[in-house]
C-alpha cells in the first residue's frame, strides 16, 4: 500500500472511546492500539471515557490524563478508533453515513452470532481488524461487513512479560489455574489437584494484571479456561512466554496459536480431557517438556507487539486511500 499519511506538523486526531468499568483483556488491547498510534508523529490520539467509566489503577490510561477529552464529539475526529460495544455511542445515521473514517477492531467471536447485537454492527462502514485468522473468517461469512479487513494477530509486550520471568527450577508454583472466565470449573480442578497432592494456585475472581503475571511467571503449569469461543485469548500466550507449560482446552476462535504437545496441551473442553491432560503434565519426560516450552516460546516471539504495531501502522498510513476506496473491497477482501 502506498502511504497517504499527512504531513509531519498537521497530524491527524485519532479518537477512542471507551466504558472502563474494570480492567479486561480488551481494554489492554485497545490501550495497545492507544500505544501505537501515540509512537507516530504524523497522528494525535485521544480517548473519552464514558461518565461511568472508572480511572483507577487498573485503567491503563489512568497516567496518561493529558489525552483524555472530556466531550464526546465524533463529528469532530480524523478518525474513529471503535472496538465492541463502542459502536452505540454513535447515532444510527452517523454511523451509516460513514463522513469519517472508523477503525474497527473486532476481538471476538460474538460479532458473527445473528442473536448478537454485535452482529448489528457489521453493516457499518469501516475499516476492520481482525485479531485472529478464525475470527476473520467467521465475522466474514456472515457477508455482511462493508469495507476492507484485514487480520493482525494480537501481540504481547514480551520486553514487558520478562520481568515477570523466573527460572523454571525456582518457582513455587506447581499449578496456577486462570479460571476468571469458568469460576466454577476452576475451583473443581482446584480439588482435583489438591487431591493428588499438587501444589496449586486458583484464580477464580479477578486479580491485577501484575499480580497474573507474577503468578504466571512463578508456577510451572498454567491451566487456561477461556470461554468456549474467543477471539484470541492472551493468558495463554502470555504463559509460552515466560516459559510456563500452558494447558488451554480446545476453544473457538484460535487453533493457530494453540497447539497440542507442540506448544502447549490441548485437551477437549470437558472435565475427564482437561484432567488428564494436567497428569500428563505431570508425567511428560523431560525432553517433550523442553521441547513444548522451546517452541511456546518461539511462538511467543511470533505475536511480539512490535509486529501488531508495524501492520497496524501500515494500514493507518493508507486510512484515507482505504476509506475513500472502501466500496471497491468485497468481503474476501484480506492482507
Amino acid at each position: 500500500m502506498n502511504s497517504d499519511c499527512p504531513v509531519k506538523n498537521t497530524p491527524l486526531n485519532i479518537v477512542f472511546h471507551r466504558h472502563f468499568t474494570g480492567f479486561t483483556g480488551g481494554h489492554l488491547k485497545v490501550f495497545n492500539y492507544f500505544e501505537h498510534v501515540k509512537t507516530t508523529d504524523n497522528y494525535s490520539p485521544t480517548i473519552y471515557f464514558t461518565p461511568e467509566s472508572i480511572l483507577d489503577s487498573q485503567n491503563p490510561w489512568n497516567q496518561l490524563t493529558e489525552f483524555h477529552v472530556k466531550k464526546w464529539e465524533p463529528e469532530k475526529s480524523d478518525v474513529l478508533f471503535l472496538a465492541g460495544n463502542d459502536w452505540a455511542s454513535l447515532s444510527p445515521d452517523f454511523r451509516q453515513k460513514g463522513t469519517i473514517p472508523v477503525i474497527n477492531l473486532i476481538q471476538g467471536l460474538r460479532h458473527s452470532d445473528p442473536g448478537h447485537h454485535l452482529y448489528d454492527y457489521l453493516t457499518h462502514p469501516a475499516i476492520r481488524i481482525f485479531v485472529s485468522q478464525e475470527t476473520a473468517d467467521a465475522v466474514r461469512n456472515t457477508g455482511r461487513i462493508n469495507g476492507p479487513s484485514f487480520v493482525i494477530p494480537n501481540g504481547t509486550d514480551l520486553g514487558e512479560l520478562r520481568k515477570y520471568h523466573k527460572k523454571r527450577e525456582k518457582r513455587e508454583i506447581e499449578l496456577l489455574i486462570v479460571g476468571v472466565k469458568s469460576p466454577e470449573m476452576a475451583r473443581y480442578f482446584a480439588s482435583f489437584s489438591e487431591s493428588r497432592q499438587i501444589r496449586v494456585t486458583c484464580l477464580d475472581n479477578k486479580v491485577p494484571r501484575q499480580e497474573l503475571l507474577r503468578l504466571i511467571g512463578n508456577s510451572l503449569t498454567v491451566l487456561c479456561l477461556p470461554f468456549e469461543k474467543e477471539g484470541f485469548y492472551l493468558p495463554g500466550l502470555e504463559g509460552m512466554a515466560l516459559e510456563t507449560l500452558v494447558i488451554c482446552p480446545r476453544f473457538e476462535g484460535n487453533k493457530v496459536l494453540y497447539q497440542h504437545r507442540k506448544n502447549c496441551l490441548v485437551p477437549e473442553y470437558n472435565p475427564e480431557s482437561i484432567a488428564e491432560a494436567i497428569d500428563t503434565s505431570r508425567k511428560m519426560s523431560v525432553i517433550e517438556l523442553n521441547m513444548i516450552i522451546a517452541e511456546a516460546a518461539r511462538s511467543a516471539l511470533k505475536h511480539e507487539l512490535s509486529r501488531e504495531r508495524t501492520d497496524f501502522l501500515e494500514i493507518l498510513n493508507n486510512v484515507r486511500q482505504l476509506w475513500n476506496n472502501r466500496a471497491a473491497f468485497s468481503n474476501e477482501f484480506s492482507k
